[in-house]
Order: structure tokens, then C-alpha cells, then sequence
């Protein structure tokens, strides 16, 4: 990433991606063993207690305010910044599912039956990541952001029961982002305005807000350089998603996020037997959600926190 890349502006006029990537590359290694243990330890809907321990932890360690048992072992971190703004949310899914097919990775799964093939763990990961550079970089951001970390995405429950037991009651975001593992090339995302993903079942789907993933994918292009979005032409058939219930309530974008690397036979298609992941996502997963969330956050730099 070059030094002239856009973002929220620090105290001396320079952007904050630079210090954001810095934070990340010393924190890779932790991170990539943070993912390894939630991959080696994964958890049904309903079940996340080891999970949530783990992120309630990490996130009270880097001096959030942290609230535990929310919808359920829904977790949800406040990040307050330095300087007066809005209040921007970030979510990320925790459950595991059922699969009897072997890990393919030295570090696989020691719970029988039980797989992350969903990419739930890294996405858990990406979030704690982004939670700590942007806790780096508190002193200068603009306003705050609430992690939230949900259980029960695979029943479609777990956003509608953190809704329900009061996430938005005291404060409501100005937007909500959240990313999905995808099979294609890692250092890629996809996003598209209005249905991104469609209802099934008792799950609502995503549909983003257009004027908001426009902001984004200038955001990303920017910091990354064209060709970092890819289109995505249609909403992918057979899977869906609750995070829509988020959107509900909030306007907010949801993106795909690459992890396959076809040089090393790193496939991460969601619920495949196969499925793993190229742990480089991390990374630059945080990194692409720095710079949307810095966006929207100095979109709307002094404005009056929700």
C-alpha cells in the first residue's frame, strides 16, 4: 500500500492505512495461530462458548467495552475513538457446522464431525484483527465501532436473536459491514449494490445499501488499486445468509472475500468437503475492512456520536 492512500487522517495530516498495515504485519503470525485454534476447536450454532470466551478476552485486552451472552454467546466489543464521529459496525459469525470428511490441514478439526467448512473461523479472525488496528490508531479515529460477533449464522437465528435481545437499543450504527469466505483468488473481494445474497429459508439474505458500497468500493480500489473488487453479476444460488437482518435495521454492505490460492491447491469453497483457506485472507481481510470502515467513519468525521 502506498503512503499517499486515502483514509481517515492522523493528528500530523497522514493516512491511518499505513500505521493500520505495519499493526497487522508485526500481529500476522498471532493471528494466523489465533485462526488455527479456533479451526482446531470449532463449535455448532449454539454452542460457541470456547469461541466467545476467546473473543471476549482478546477484545477486553485491547480496551474495548465488552458485553458477553448477547442473543445467546453473542459477543459485542465498543471501540471508542479518539475523536468525535459516528458509530460504524462490524460483524463477524462464529458457528461451526457437521462434517464427517477428513481436514486436509496438519491442523484439523479435534472435534469429531464438527468442521469449520464455512470459513466461520476466519472470519472471526479478520474481525479481531481489524478490532486491533483500529484500537492501534484509537487516539485518531473518528468516532466508534462495535464489533459484533455472532453465533447461530448456519440457522439463521443468531442475528435476529442479538437483535432481539436489545444489540441496537442503546446505540445505533450509521452502517454495518460484514465479509464471507469465497472461493476465489486470495487479495480479492466481491460486492455488488441490492441483493447480494438471497433469502433461504428462515434467512433474510443480504442486500446492500448502494450508496454505500459505491463509498467502498472506492475506498478499496483506492487503498489497493483498481481491480481489487471484483463484479459480481448475480447473487450466488444455494447459499444465503441473516446478516440481512442487520440490515434491517441498519444500511450496511456485505462483501465476499477471497481465499482460494489455485497455485497451492487451496480451494475455500463454503461447505465443501475440501474446504480450506489461504491464511493471507487474514490480513489483508483486515486491511480491506480498515480502509471501508475509515471511510464511512471520515465520511461523517464530527458528527455527533449515535
Amino acid at each position: 500500500m502506498s503512503a499517499a492512500s486515502p483514509g481517515v487522517m492522523g493528528a500530523q495530516g497522514e493516512s491511518l492505512l499505513p500505521r493500520i498495515t505495519s499493526h497487522l504485519a508485526d500481529r500476522e503470525p498471532d493471528l494466523i495461530a489465533l485462526r488455527r485454534d479456533l479451526h482446531r476447536h470449532p463449535e455448532l450454532s449454539g454452542e460457541e462458548q470456547r469461541t466467545a470466551g476467546i473473543v471476549a478476552e482478546r477484545l477486553r485486552a485491547l480496551g474495548l467495552e465488552v458485553e458477553t451472552g448477547v442473543g445467546g454467546h453473542g459477543v459485542v466489543g465498543i471501540l471508542t475513538g479518539g475523536r468525535s464521529g459516528p458509530l460504524v459496525a462490524y460483524r463477524a459469525d462464529m458457528d461451526a457446522v457437521r462434517s464427517p470428511a477428513p481436514d486436509p490441514v496438519p491442523f484439523g478439526s479435534e472435534t469429531p464431525g464438527v468442521r469449520h467448512i464455512c470459513g466461520h473461523d476466519l472470519h472471526v479472525a479478520v474481525a479481531l484483527a481489524l478490532a486491533s488496528a483500529l484500537a492501534h490508531v484509537r487516539a485518531d479515529l473518528p468516532g466508534s465501532v462495535m464489533f459484533i460477533f455472532q453465533p447461530a449464522e448456519e440457522r439463521a437465528a443468531g442475528a435476529r436473536a442479538m437483535l432481539d435481545a436489545g444489540l441496537f437499543a442503546k446505540r445505533m450504527p450509521v452502517a454495518i459491514y460484514g465479509v464471507h469466505t469465497a472461493p476465489f483468488e486470495v487479495g480479492r473481494l466481491s460486492v455488488k449494490d441490492g441483493v447480494m445474497m438471497l433469502p433461504g429459508g428462515t434467512a433474510p439474505g443480504a442486500i446492500n445499501d448502494p450508496a454505500l458500497t459505491r463509498a467502498a468500493d472506492r475506498a478499496l480500489n483506492a487503498a489497493f488499486g483498481e481491480g481489487t473488487v471484483l463484479p459480481l453479476q448475480a447473487p450466488p444460488q444455494g447459499f444465503s445468509e441473516d446478516f440481512g437482518w442487520f440490515q434491517k435495521e441498519v444500511p450496511g454492505v456485505f462483501f465476499f472475500l477471497g481465499a482460494s490460492n489455485a497455485a497451492d491447491g487451496v480451494t475455500a469453497m463454503p461447505h465443501s468437503p475440501n474446504f480450506a483457506i489461504d491464511e493471507d485472507a487474514i490480513v489483508f481481510g483486515a486491511r480491506a475492512m480498515a480502509a471501508v470502515v475509515l471511510e464511512r467513519l471520515g465520511s461523517q468525521a464530527g458528527a455527533p456520536v449515535s
